[in-house]
């Protein structure tokens, strides 16, 4: 595969190349003075320019000229080369030319701000969503039991900011664990650092931290009637849930592009899953990714520019060809 992919590569490049060629030529033929262009009508023959047409037979080799026919500058020159050819030539080249530059000048402009973003600088992200989860039903045991898994609804309701692929550096997170219409909120009221604080039902302060574990979430499972002793697997659905709100927090564009992208969240590895049962999110888009509007307007004036030129070659094509059709052909040589 790998082979056929290489392959296939250097013949799509071979391609590109032989039709730049092509059209590289087809420009040339249009605008250059044909090699013999002759300065008057010649003979079609030898070429010898014509001084009488008396007798119909030229006087250098004798050719019958309305066999061998009459060569005239514009007759060579239309033959020469094609105007429409040109146009279509010189269109290529600059289209070309210019996809190979702006790719480069955004790859260039891109990589300046994910350095930027990366140390702080720019490439900051807005990141809003709310997702909700339900455990899974849980696979067979080794001996072929199914335990039915616990009745909670978790939302997680998202809302920092951060730099592109980096942590979030401001905002909240709130993490919500609802059964028997009761509920436990786990609070990051600060996204920044990894701080957080569990209040139960009536809004009392159960407990607060600087990092989550899985006994944190134990603890609000606990707080609203769900005990290890009647869900054997809840000590997994806590683990589950330890390394949602980690990736929240490490990094909201992983979060939400994975929570997006998937039905079902298993970090762990473990027998229990959070099944996704709906959500939305929205992040900053590529206008928040780029670090600055040199990101957006160099590509944008690369393209002018590449325009400016495809019209200023056309109209040099169309003047030079005008030219070769009306110049003698000493000035065209010269």
């Amino acid at each position: 595969m790998f082979i056929g992919m290489m392959a296939s590569g250097v013949l799509f490049l071979a391609a590109i190349l032989i039709a730049v060629g092509l059209a590289a030529n087809a420009v040339w033929r249009a605008i250059a003075a044909p090699a013999g262009l002759p300065r008057s009508a010649g003979c079609g023959s030898c070429g010898y320019e014509l001084t009488t047409l008396q007798a119909g037979r030229c006087s250098e080799c004798g050719a019958d000229l309305l066999k061998a026919g009459v060569n005239t500058r514009r007759n060579v020159i239309r033959t020469a080369g094609s105007v429409p050819a040109a146009m279509l030539g010189w269109s290529l080249i600059v289209i070309s030319a210019g996809t190979i530059v702006i790719y480069m000048v955004s790859m260039v402009a891109m990589t300046q701000s994910v350095a930027m973003g990366a140390a702080g600088g720019a490439g900051g992200m807005a990141y809003t969503s709310n997702f909700t989860f339900r455990p899974s039903r849980l696979p067979p045991a080794a001996d072929g039991t199914r335990q039915s898994p616990p009745s909670f609804t978790l939302a997680v309701d998202v809302d920092v900011d951060g730099n592109w692929g980096m942590p979030a550096n401001s905002g909240t997170i709130l993490f919500t664990i609802s059964a028997d219409e009761q509920e436990a909120v786990i609070a990051f009221n600060d996204a920044s650092t990894d701080a957080w604080v569990l209040t139960g039902p009536d809004g009392v302060e159960i407990a607060r931290g600087e990092y989550l574990a899985p006994e944190d979430v134990s603890a609000a499972f606990s707080a609203i009637g769900l005990e290890e002793a009647e869900h054997a697997t809840l000590p997994d659905f806590a683990a589950e849930i330890t390394n949602v709100a980690d990736l929240a927090l490490q990094d909201p564009l992983s979060y939400e592009t994975n929570m997006m992208a998937s039905a079902g969240v298993n970090a762990n590895n473990s027998g229990a899953q959070l099944q996704q049962s709906g959500g939305t999110s929205n992040w900053g888009g590529m206008g928040a990714m780029m670090g600055s509007p040199s990101d957006y307007i160099i590509p944008i004036v690369t393209l002018g520019v590449c325009v400016l030129v495809w019209i200023g070659g056309i109209v040099f094509i169309l003047r030079r060809r005008a030219k070769l059709l009306s110049e003698p052909r000493d000035a065209a040589a010269s």
